[in-house]
């Protein structure tokens, strides 16, 4: 499942902060997604938290794009 938010973030100039930040959007987004299919452990969420309150954008994207 494509992100139109982690096409855009892969737009920016390679550097290691980058593959940082396109690691913790994969994460946050599979996080949400095991969450939304019932696989939400006190772990899942807890990365859920801490990458929501990281990444607030993100997390608005990928909730739009889970639905």
């Amino acid at each position: 499942m494509g992100s139109t938010y982690i096409e855009e973030a892969q737009k920016y100039p390679d550097s290691e902060l980058k593959i940082l930040y396109l690691k913790d959007l994969r994460i946050l987004k599979g996080n949400m997604s095991l969450s939304r299919d019932g696989y939400d452990t006190p772990a899942v969420a807890r990365s859920i938290s801490v990458l929501r309150n990281k990444y607030p954008l993100a997390y608005v994207a990928f909730e739009e794009e889970l639905g």
